[in-house]
């Protein structure tokens, strides 16, 4: 029975050691607005929402950028088309050829469109980290109190922020 209590409170311990994700992004924003911050002592936490993962996105991937660069070299092909279509006397025999050109063009642009958006909605992203939302009053360089609100990135372990 000692044992069984012994073993209840060494966990206890250990666990109410450990910091929340919360507690760790609020201690690292906190910090970093130690130095950044006009008045430091006129600080004043507001609230903070939810720690919440981030993942990659299909528009940040190498396959999703190479089908944007498809798509931007398509649509700027048709656009060179149709201009040209306007200067028959430029572009003699040839505008005919352009002429025929761009409905097939724009039917591949919605192709391509398509298979876009259908792997942008099959993606699954890597982690990459968190995101919390954070919410502070500070007095500015007027001495005018302030509420500013901002949107924090930190690494997977949440030992540094990543991006504001």
């Amino acid at each position: 029975m000692k044992k069984i209590i012994l073993l209840i409170f060494a966990v206890v311990t250990l666990c109410s050691c450990e910091k929340s994700n919360e507690e760790k992004a609020r201690g690292l924003i906190e910090s970093q607005l130690k130095t950044s911050m006009n008045d430091w002592s006129s600080y004043e936490f507001v609230e903070m929402s939810e720690v919440d993962s981030v993942f990659t996105t299909f528009v940040d991937s190498d396959e999703g950028e190479d089908i944007r660069k498809q798509l931007s070299n398509l649509t700027s092909k048709i656009i060179e088309y149709e201009v040209g279509c306007n200067y028959p006397i430029l572009h003699g025999k040839r505008v005919q050829i352009m002429k025929d050109s761009i409905p097939i063009l724009k039917q591949m642009e919605d192709a391509l469109q398509n298979a876009y958006d259908t792997k942008e909605k099959e993606y699954k992203g890597d982690f990459i980290g968190y995101k919390a939302q954070f919410k502070y009053r500070g007095n500015n360089k007027l001495g005018v109190k302030i509420i500013s609100s901002s949107t924090y990135f930190f690494n997977p372990e949440i030992t540094e922020i990543t991006d504001q």
